[in-house]
C-alpha cells in the first residue's frame, strides 16, 4: 500500500514554515541588538546637572563644582569622554578637561573672574555642536557690583 504523499508534503512545509519563521526572528533579534549598540558610545548631547546660576564674590570659588551629562542620541549616558570646560569673563578653570564617570557625568570647579557681574562658562564635547552653558555672577567685595 502507498503512503499519503498530501499528508507527507503537509508536514513538511508546516515544518520548513516553522524553521523560517525561526530563522526570521533570529535575524530580526541580531538586527535589533545591532541596531541598539551601534551608536552607543558616541556623544550626542552635553547638558548642564548642576551648578548654574551661582553668585559669589569676584575672586573668589564658587561653591558648588560645575557638573555636567553627556549622552548618546538615545539619551543614554556616555562614559570616557573628555569635555572642555572654558570661561568667557576671565575666570579660572579648575579642571580644564575632565572625562565622563559612568553615569556620564564630568564636573570642574570655577574662581570667578575680577569683574563683577555676569559670567559665562562652556563645557564642549567633540562632535556635539551645541555647549552646556553656565552663567555665574560676579559681585565686588561687600555685595555692590564694581
Amino acid at each position: 500500500m502507498r503512503s499519503n504523499p498530501p499528508a507527507a508534503r503537509q508536514h513538511a512545509f508546516r515544518h520548513f514554515r516553522l524553521v523560517a519563521a525561526a530563522l526570521g526572528l533570529v535575524a530580526l533579534g541580531v538586527t535589533a541588538c545591532d541596531d541598539d549598540t551601534t551608536n552607543s558610545n558616541v556623544a550626542a548631547s552635553i547638558a548642564v546637572v548642576s551648578g548654574n546660576t551661582q553668585t559669589g564674590v569676584v575672586g573668589t570659588m564658587v561653591t558648588n563644582p560645575l557638573i555636567v551629562k553627556v549622552t548618546n542620541e538615545d539619551g543614554n549616558p556616555v562614559s570616557g569622554v573628555t569635555v572642555t570646560f572654558a570661561s568667557t569673563a576671565g575666570g579660572t578653570i579648575g579642571t580644564p578637561t575632565s572625562t565622563t564617570n559612568s553615569q556620564g557625568q564630568a564636573q570642574s570647579t570655577f574662581v570667578l573672574g575680577p569683574t563683577a557681574g555676569a559670567q559665562t562658562v562652556t563645557a564642549t564635547v567633540a562632535g556635539v555642536t551645541t555647549p552646556a552653558t553656565f552663567t555665574l555672577t560676579g559681585t565686588a567685595v561687600g555685595g555692590g557690583q564694581q
